[in-house]
């Protein structure tokens, strides 16, 4: 099933951003004290830090409509489902995949508008339930949804659009690659609004120290993820251009 926006063209006055990790939500700014705190980046812009995983997004795409957003992006990072995408690869998805098989469509007006300006990947991205921590689980997860890339946040943000009748975009930047495994300690070395858990990540270590070469380079990834949307943010992320 397939819910699509209108295509009517842009008609709103102040769009927001859902994030899932505090790091990907410095680039707007450095205000946001606590998760599911609105923060208004400018009069064009509103950010919610919801925290990681689907109801979390949920709950920040409908704290960011309650406060005035008309229309939403689901921003962050993503994994690759396919090898020939590579970290820093920053995607702008037609359609996202839900785990419950419904494919929702973006804003086709604010998508094409983008486009015009600019060359994205524009391939589908699938829901992920969970973090996908090895090269299989994201291959298959490919194979099932017919997507590119994945996360845990952008089909819940695009219920509530769906549901709101407000225009939605995702822009996401690829952190991961198709076959980056990670250890699987890792997960549980962050709390639910994504931040690490200091002590309990060096005790980690501490007993795997192997795994610092893994860890190390999702670092890299991640920063190389990080400085695709910034620059995103910088190029194409301004008033005159979406929304005029």
């Amino acid at each position: 099933m397939l819910h699509e926006s209108s295509g009517r063209g842009p008609a709103f006055s102040s769009i927001g951003v859902v994030i899932a990790l505090p790091q990907e939500a410095r680039m707007f700014t450095r205000d946001l004290s606590e998760a599911n705190e609105v923060v208004r980046v400018d009069r064009h812009l509103l950010v919610c830090v919801g925290g990681v995983g689907a109801a979390r997004a949920q709950a920040a795409a409908q704290l960011l409509l309650a406060q005035g957003a008309s229309a939403l992006i689901s921003w962050g990072v993503a994994a690759a489902l396919v090898p020939d995408l590579k970290s820093g690869n920053v995607l702008l998805p037609r359609t996202i995949v839900g785990c419950d098989g419904v494919v929702f469509a973006v804003d086709i007006a604010w998508h094409a508008r983008l486009q015009q300006v600019a060359a994205f990947d524009t391939r589908p991205i699938a829901e992920a339930r969970s973090i996908l921590a090895t090269g299989a689980q994201k291959r298959a997860l490919g194979d099932l949804a017919q997507a590119v890339a994945a996360d845990m946040e952008s089909a819940a943000a695009a219920r509530v659009a769906q549901q709101a009748g407000v225009p939605f975009l995702v822009v996401r930047a690829i952190a991961d690659d198709c076959e980056m495994a990670l250890p699987a300690w890792l997960m549980h070395c962050f709390d639910t609004q994504g931040r690490v858990r200091g002590r309990r990540f060096l005790a980690h270590m501490l007993r795997h120290p192997l795994d610092i070469v893994a860890v190390a380079r999702l670092a890299r990834a991640f920063a190389a993820a990080e400085h695709s949307l910034r620059r995103f943010k910088a190029n194409h992320l301004q008033h005159p251009l979406i929304l005029a």
